[in-house]
């Protein structure tokens, strides 16, 4: 399978890495496709018991007060990462991700540093998405962070879907806390019908993988698993705008750059499916 799809990248969703399933999924996963996690799951992590204590943090109040389970969640999920990274490095995990500059990074052999910074001005655009768009009170969830770096992962690899899920205690009409979040940004996300004939033999696909990597009795038990897929502009204008870095635009107060990336954000839209 990894032969018939050799370029296919799977990003995991910050919110379902952190759910009841999440190290079962992403020690599954990473053994079949290149798997890539945000630092910043690694950083909540590294910090469980700061967060453990704090889940506000992570998840928005109003979603603890409906349901306080959530927040139980997310706990066990911190202490399961721990006993997994207890003794391990975290390059033998099979996981892949970018960091604050290439020496906390792990990334594939066949990626370059031109990549790393475009993945870079990419984050830094979505990032004046985040403060201009959030609730003040909002403008503190790490995990609106770590969905702008997974978003902009996402952008700066060639062929990836990112995997995330619905939980069972939303309403059927709900959407994943991300695609939640991108609309709160401006970002369109569409879901789309499983009998689009591409979406079904992409689904396909996917499944396949899922059970190849011993997750089959997820789809089994009904878990809501979703596949995110970003909807880019052309490729020469993508390639355009990450010639040049929004943090060297900051420096040389070159508007004409950050209209680059705002013009480059509003024609992305993002669409889903569920698996």
């Amino acid at each position: 399978m990894q032969n018939q799809y050799p370029n296919w990248s799977c990003v995991l969703d910050p919110a379902i890495a952190l759910s009841h399933h999440g190290v079962l999924i992403a020690e599954g996963m990473s053994k079949e496709i290149e798997l890539w996690v945000v630092q910043e799951v690694w950083n909540i992590i590294n910090d469980a018991d700061f967060y453990s204590a704090r889940t506000e943090l992570i998840i928005p109040q109003t979603t603890t007060e409906k349901n306080p389970a959530v927040a139980a969640e997310v706990v066990w999920s911190l202490r399961e990462w721990e006993k997994t990274k207890q003794g391990k490095d975290l390059a033998k995990l099979g996981m892949y991700w970018l960091g604050d500059n290439l020496q906390e990074s792990l990334m594939p052999k066949d990626k370059s540093v031109d990549f790393f910074r475009q993945w870079q001005a990419s984050a830094s655009a979505l990032d004046r998405y985040n403060q201009q768009t959030q609730p003040d009170n909002n403008n503190n969830n790490i995990l609106n962070l770590a969905f702008r770096d997974t978003i902009a992962l996402a952008a700066s690899l060639k062929s990836a879907f990112v995997l995330t899920y619905c939980p069972a205690t939303d309403s059927p009409d709900s959407s994943p806390a991300m695609c939640k979040v991108l609309e709160n940004w401006g970002i369109s996300c569409q879901i789309k019908n499983q009998r689009n004939p591409i979406v079904a033999m992409e689904r396909q696909y996917i499944r396949q993988l899922i059970v190849r990597a011993g997750l089959g009795k997820l789809l089994l038990a009904g878990v809501n698993l979703v596949a995110f897929h970003l909807v880019m502009p052309p490729v020469a204008t993508a390639t355009n705008l990450f010639q040049h870095s929004p943090l060297l635009a900051f420096e040389q107060n070159n508007d004409y750059e950050q209209d680059q990336d705002s013009y480059f954000w509003h024609n992305v839209i993002g669409v889903w499916y569920y698996l």
